[in-house]
């Protein structure tokens, strides 16, 4: 099989996100218990993120329809991915995605901001500006969800980008980042507790911002019965990242957060 051909945009930089206040003194950090344990395979690091990582572009494709290609193998981790597309169908089509922004002002709330992580999309390849919110501004508010699903796609071929290069590599700058993360919050930060500046550091890597858009999109379009194993690897996937970290409490964040 030849080797997968990288063609990465520089680096996939990670999108601003902005982290709601709240009460995190109630999101409790909860001990695995034995049951949760033995779910969990034993991943390694860099096949857990590629995982996580390859599920959310698939589900991320719903959304747009796009033409961005399918993966159709991966050298570095071709047992795992051909195990994922077995077991895992894709998800159907989502239809009418719509952005509803009552007045412009609300792109400067913060708890507008931090429910559409969307507006922070940038609409450039190679950059991280202008964004999605720069742009309404520049053009209306009956422009947003045509902007936001270009800056989707935009969004989306640089996950391929990167999936390309994992695919090839079996490391990205961004997993670099979250593995950091895990030796971080193992050894130097073990009471990595919830608050709003240990969740901004979240969702500074890839998969936990992906975690929110996918969720606030979802929340804003009509979409189709998911596959219950579509569904259960999802979770199974994020429920990995989660105890990978000791993390639990993002989910209950996560919870809280409702365009």
């Amino acid at each position: 099989m030849g080797r997968t051909q990288s063609r990465h945009i520089k680096r996939n930089l990670v999108p601003k996100t902005v982290v709601r206040s709240m009460n995190y003194n109630q999101m409790s950090r909860r001990p695995a218990s034995i049951i949760d344990i033995n779910k969990m395979v034993n991943y390694s690091n860099q096949t857990l993120y590629f995982l996580t990582l390859v599920s959310q572009y698939r589900q991320m494709r719903a959304f747009t329809h796009s033409s961005v290609p399918k993966i159709k193998h991966c050298p570095r981790f071709h047992t795992e991915f051909l195990n994922l597309k077995e077991t895992t169908p894709l998800d159907k089509k989502i239809s009418n995605l719509k952005i509803n922004i009552a007045d412009i002002k609300e792109l400067d709330e913060e708890a507008f901001q931090a429910n559409h992580p969307e507006v922070f999309l940038p609409l450039e390849e190679e950059d991280i500006k202008p964004t999605v919110a720069d742009k309404i501004k520049e053009e209306g508010l009956d422009q947003a969800t045509i902007l936001v699903k270009k800056a989707i796609f935009i969004h989306e071929k640089k996950l391929f980008s990167e999936l390309m290069e994992l695919c090839d590599r079996g490391v990205s700058d961004n997993y670099f980042a979250y593995r950091n993360l895990i030796t971080y919050t193992l050894n130097y930060d073990k009471n990595f507790a919830p608050s709003k500046k240990n969740m901004e550091i979240l969702l500074k890597t890839t998969l936990f911002h992906n975690m929110l858009l996918i969720k606030s999109l979802s929340n804003q379009s009509v979409a189709p019965a998911r596959s219950p194993a579509s569904v259960q690897k999802e979770d199974h996937l994020n429920e990995h990242v989660y105890y990978r970290l000791k993390v639990d409490w993002a989910n209950d964040y996560f919870k809280e957060i409702s365009p």
